[in-house]
């Protein structure tokens, strides 16, 4: 292998590794911000949240046993106070105070999530909304660009696939390189584990729930493509790929080197005296017979 052709691999392979765990981090993020992991996950820690931090007013600490007959004087049970406020209908709270809450935090969760914004992605993210980060145009906008990802990858595996001499290798380092790019992500599961154990810090586990499901995806799938690699490579298809390369390519080389040019010229026939003898007498006897046809006349 030619020393630009290795450089050119290395190149390669590294923006490959780049590249898968770019798709990584976007497939973790996407599932975060997924609705139905919004609805699981984050609801329950925000009723642990608003429980436990949110100022309640002494008639509140008293309806929390006693719902009923605080709605009986209530239309609404109002949590919080300053810039966070929940409102939770009295109608909403036969189950139980604790029912209630989860419902109202749930429906604002919805309210969050499915709110519209009239701005492109990175202008809404310039203004500061720390809520814009949980909505649906968040979700769809790293879905895409996840999908996007895989374009990418392809171009990459089809430029390796061209680099590398045994045509088998590809799958192997293409495996190598995504188990690769799994093994921060085992990091991130551990600190995840850590901050879900904090009550102040749950939330922020939350954002790293997926984690631990995205690097067994990407370490199981690389496993599969090392696994596919090396099976090539011990019955011998990778060769035999490698070999129709290389016979394809010595025959382009030599249809180029044949030319018109090169064609031997053909050698003009060779015409006989007696022949030509043959043909002179036959036409003075053809002018003898007209001389003579025009002097009768």
């Amino acid at each position: 292998m030619g020393f630009i052709r290795g450089s050119l691999l290395v190149l390669v392979s590294f923006l490959l590794f780049l590249t898968f765990l770019i798709s990584n981090v976007l497939l973790t993020a996407t599932l975060t911000v997924d609705y139905e992991n919004l609805q699981e996950d984050i609801v329950p820690v925000l009723v642990d949240v608003v429980e436990d931090q949110v100022n309640f007013s002494e008639t509140l600490v008293e309806g929390r046993n006693f719902v009923e007959e605080y709605c009986n004087q209530n239309s609404k049970i109002v949590l919080g106070e300053g810039d966070f406020s929940l409102e939770i209908p009295c109608q909403n709270t036969s189950g139980g105070f604790d029912s209630a809450l989860e419902q109202g935090i749930s429906d604002a969760v919805d309210e969050i999530y499915y709110e519209e914004y009239d701005c492109e992605f990175w202008d809404c993210l310039k203004q500061g909304d720390p809520l814009f980060l949980v909505s649906e145009k968040t979700h769809d906008y790293l879905k895409s660009k996840f999908l996007q990802s895989f374009l990418v990858i392809g171009v990459l595996l089809i430029l390796i696939f061209l680099l590398v001499v045994k045509k088998s290798n590809t799958l192997i380092l293409a495996g190598s390189l995504l188990i690769g790019s799994s093994i921060p992500f085992l990091g991130l599961q551990k600190l995840t584990e850590f901050l879900l154990t904090k009550d102040i810090l749950k939330f922020i586990g939350i954002l790293f729930s997926k984690v631990n499901l995205v690097f067994w995806i990407s370490f199981i799938t690389g496993i599969v493509l090392l696994a596919v690699g090396i099976s090539f490579r011990i019955f011998g298809i990778g060769l035999r790929i490698t070999e129709k390369f290389s016979q394809k390519k010595q025959e382009e080389t030599k249809d180029k080197k044949e030319k018109p040019s090169d064609k031997k010229l053909e050698k003009p026939k060779e015409v006989s005296i007696e022949k030509v003898e043959k043909q002179a007498n036959e036409k003075v006897r053809f002018m003898d017979k007209l001389k003579k046809k025009l002097g009768k006349k």
